[in-house]
């Protein structure tokens, strides 16, 4: 892959993101909708990770900062998705605090546990006060390291619950590892998305790497947008080669400057592709 290749394919999708950009400065999932926290957060990283202080920056900034002050309108997994962009994009510090004392305030729902499954483990929820799953989880995780806490109680037995919750091949599915005694398989985006969030997690080592290994040999063989540009960060954080997936990406993108037309996707391509500058939002 070529250095200008990868710079042409990120100002290309650059252009997409600032043509989709909502009146109230966020981002919806797609074209003519409604502003979404996801869309946003990533958008602003996308475009303005390492850069600031321009009136877009500060406008989007602006959005992220009221949507995640509203308490009972935003969902719970994107208070992570809010933290994670304002700690990566160095803005309101005593926002970031409240936010992650909130994080540290709540939970999934502990359940009796079974044979297959410890769900007494408390990690977090879509919602409040439901059963905890592997992609809020994973983005809480995520958020509350990039604060720089590794050690709260609450991080660490959101690790173990994800080493609880590894699949028989090696990778993490939504939620479980079995559903009426018949194993569960994988899914790419959410085992990239655990193995990030394992980062300096004591004994991962082992079933990181042999997640990696499984994305390895999957994702190229059966490629997603998401499932590429997911992995490519994970690879990254790890230090794994990824020029391989990087070029498949590449070839996803479609004229217009986007992946399926999706500013969400879109953002976590670009994301993917600035790896290639040493600038990484999920590397704690």
């Amino acid at each position: 892959m070529h250095r200008s290749t990868y710079k042409e394919t990120i100002e290309h999708a650059a252009g997409f993101l600032k043509a989709q950009r909502n009146a109230d400065a966020g981002w919806a999932y797609l074209p003519g909708n409604e502003s979404a926290s996801e869309s946003t957060c990533y958008a602003a990283l996308a475009l303005h990770g390492g850069e600031r202080h321009d009136d877009a920056y500060l406008q989007t900034l602006a959005w992220i900062v009221r949507h995640a002050g509203e308490e009972l309108s935003e969902p719970l997994w994107t208070k992570s998705l809010s933290l994670l962009a304002l700690s990566s994009l160095g803005a309101r510090p005593e926002l970031r605090t409240r936010l992650r004392q909130f994080l540290l305030s709540v939970g999934g729902k502990p359940l009796p546990s079974t044979k297959d499954l410890n769900s007494e483990l408390r990690g977090w929820s879509w919602i409040e006060g439901t059963f905890s799953w592997v992609e809020p989880t994973s983005y809480a995780l995520l958020a509350l390291k990039k604060t720089g806490d590794r050690t709260h109680p609450r991080i660490l037995e959101g690790e173990r619950l994800l080493l609880d919750r590894v699949c028989s091949d090696g990778g993490w599915n939504y939620g479980n590892r079995k559903v009426r005694e018949i194993a569960l398989t994988f899914m790419a985006p959410t085992t990239a998305l655990a193995a990030m969030a394992l980062q300096g997690a004591p004994e991962s080592g082992t079933v990181v790497q042999r997640a990696l290994d499984l994305l390895d040999r999957e994702v190229a063989r059966r490629p997603s947008s998401l499932s590429l540009a997911l992995t490519i960060l994970c690879f990254d954080v790890y230090r794994r080669p990824h020029d391989h997936l990087t070029d498949l990406l590449i070839a996803r993108q479609e004229a217009d400057g986007s992946w399926r037309g999706q500013s969400h996707l879109t953002s976590l391509s670009v994301l993917a592709l600035r790896t290639q500058e040493q600038f990484n939002v999920f590397a704690i």
